[in-house]
């Protein structure tokens, strides 16, 4: 699913959220799982994007790591876990155990998209 694609299937579902900064903040509550999926995907190319960007600027980490969890994070994040970026220790909270290092990058990108911490803070990564 390339860029492009999903750029295009968002644009036929909803011509007027698509602008030159998408914001994500309305996956969550989106009620068409078809256009929720096509957001969740928008979102994991773009994110995949970012954090090539973020590696090249630092001149290592790895890629692929975090570029084959984009989208199982994404959904994760913004589909089906319950956390509140305003309130990070909520008791209720979803929790999630990462063991794959490599992915750390893509983590630490939709955390950011999803509302923990200013995306700002992401060039500031290693």
């Amino acid at each position: 699913m390339s860029f492009a694609w999903c750029r295009k299937q968002l644009t036929k579902v909803n011509n007027d959220m698509i602008d030159s900064h998408l914001s994500f903040t309305g996956i969550e509550q989106e009620s068409d799982l078809e256009k929720k999926a096509f957001m969740i995907g928008y979102l994991a190319q773009k994110s995949r994007l970012e954090v090539f960007e973020m590696i090249r600027q630092r001149g290592n980490g790895h890629w692929g790591g975090s570029a084959s969890c984009a989208e199982l994070l994404a959904t994760l994040y913004f589909h089906m876990m319950r956390v509140r970026p305003g309130d990070p220790k909520w008791e209720d909270r979803d929790r999630l155990i990462l063991s794959k290092g490599h992915a750390a990058p893509m983590l630490y990108n939709l955390l950011a998209h999803k509302g923990f911490f200013p995306i700002a803070e992401l060039s500031s990564f290693r």
